[in-house]
């Protein structure tokens, strides 16, 4: 199942929750203020490098060598909404950050992929 993290932008939280709900993919919406330490060590783990999630301002850290990977996870905890790339959804041991209404197509179910397909086809076929 598809799990998504919200941010602060509301519109853009309500026109990718409207586009899951059209496609009718099954997702669990969180805040990202309900994102806790298991889940970012999780999303850690399916990632080859933590920073294609983390924002922009969190690439300092990347080369440092003062800090520990600890102090990383307690920054990017306590600063949630600007460490982050929001929305941010977790699917099939996967991170997708920054996600848009485009992006969502990843989680279209195949079958719904393919009746729209061919209903485009059919609509082409008739002009």
């Amino acid at each position: 199942m598809l799990r998504i993290f919200l941010g602060k932008n509301k519109a853009r939280n309500k026109t990718v929750l409207e586009q899951l709900e059209k496609y009718g993919v099954c997702y669990e919406a969180h805040h990202v203020e309900d994102l806790d330490k298991p889940t970012l060590l999780e999303m850690m783990s399916y990632s080859v490098d933590c920073f294609e999630f983390l924002s922009s301002a969190m690439l300092r850290f990347k080369r440092s060598d003062y800090m520990t990977t600890k102090q990383l996870i307690y920054l990017i905890l306590s600063k949630k909404v600007t460490s982050l790339r929001l929305p941010l959804a977790i699917h099939n041991k996967r991170v997708y950050p920054d996600l848009s209404p485009d992006d969502l197509r990843t989680f279209i179910p195949r079958k719904l992929k393919l009746e729209g397909f061919r209903q485009t086809l059919k609509e082409q076929s008739e002009v």
